[in-house]
């Protein structure tokens, strides 16, 4: 019975001594958010197909396509289950900040009138949607981060796409196949 008792408190001792760790932004360790579960990740993947019809439109410059892709993808965003995260509560209120920024971008791209601005708050929800898949340790699908320098006047501007084919959203006919990936979850 003793030695079950060794068994079982090595087992504990090792598993809190091995718990996932990530670096933050300052060098500081904290614990890692545990994978997201199912529910979360089968709602952020019909999400992101309300992203990529956006990324569509931009691609067919189509505006009506644009802002009916950005309200859906809004109200998909706002209903997210993100009360089904557990772990670290700093980390958990990390994503909902980070869904919140997002869900605030998109509503300022579906109001947008200006395609040349719906193009930099469409950089705005990447950028934000890029962190919140992150946070949550999306997996469910291949992810891919595109990475065009060229765009607005070289500021560069990214998207995300669920395939490695380069199909950039805000390219002209000078450029339609600028872009890099940068980054794939």
């Amino acid at each position: 019975m003793k030695r079950i008792g060794w068994i079982v408190l090595s087992a504990v001792v090792y598993f809190s001594c091995n718990q996932q760790q990530q670096v933050n932004d300052n060098g500081n360790l904290r614990k890692a958010l545990p994978d997201s579960t199912d529910v979360l990740n089968a709602s952020v993947e019909l999400m992101l197909n309300d992203y990529y019809a956006a990324k569509i439109g931009f691609v067919e410059q189509n505006d009506s396509l644009i802002i009916k892709a950005a309200r859906q993808l809004m109200a998909k965003a706002d209903s997210l289950p993100v009360n089904l995260l557990q772990g670290d509560s700093l980390l958990v209120n990390n994503v909902i900040v980070l869904k919140e920024s997002f869900s605030a971008e998109l509503k300022g791209l579906a109001e947008e009138k200006d395609r040349e601005e719906m193009k930099r708050d469409f950089n705005s929800v990447t950028e934000q949607l890029l962190d919140f898949l992150k946070a949550i340790r999306y997996k469910r699908t291949a992810v891919w981060y595109f990475y065009c320098e060229q765009t607005f006047n070289n500021a560069g501007a990214g998207w995300l796409d669920s395939s490695h084919k380069i199909i950039n959203p805000y390219s002209s006919s000078s450029q339609p196949l600028c872009g890099i990936v940068k980054d794939s979850l």
